[in-house]
């Protein structure tokens, strides 16, 4: 599921035609990529000396990491009544918000202390 989703999103983001509906003469750049992250990714688990777990607790670090600004865009966006017709957030929702982006925050944090404090 992640290499076809990463497919679409990088080739949809640089403007280039996706989608399994297309033929691969249609669009190269798209089967490219996901033959690739497929590849990577069975190499990843089929070689013995790859530390899986390592990987998985890296890579959700990092997506803790990358969605906080994704969650202030979202949450900014969603209070805004001009956009959304009056249909925006009501102050339990703003507060649940709030409390998840601060939770996240601060275990995104203490990870990436624990990683560099370590012994």
């Amino acid at each position: 599921m992640v290499p076809i989703a990463t497919s679409y999103v990088i080739t949809e983001a640089f403007g280039l035609e996706s989608g399994l509906n297309f033929t691969f003469k249609e669009t190269p750049e798209f089967y490219s990529l996901f033959t690739f992250l497929l590849i990577i990714g069975t190499l990843l688990v089929v070689l013995p000396f790859v530390p899986l777990l390592t990987i998985l607790f890296i890579s959700q670090a990092i997506n803790a990491v990358l969605l906080l600004p994704i969650l202030v865009f979202l949450f900014i966006l969603s209070n805004v009544k001009k956009i959304l017709n009056g249909y925006t957030n009501e102050k339990i929702i703003n507060i649940i918000v709030i409390l998840t982006f601060l939770a996240i925050a601060i275990s995104s944090i203490a990870y990436i202390i624990s990683l560099f404090f370590s012994h």
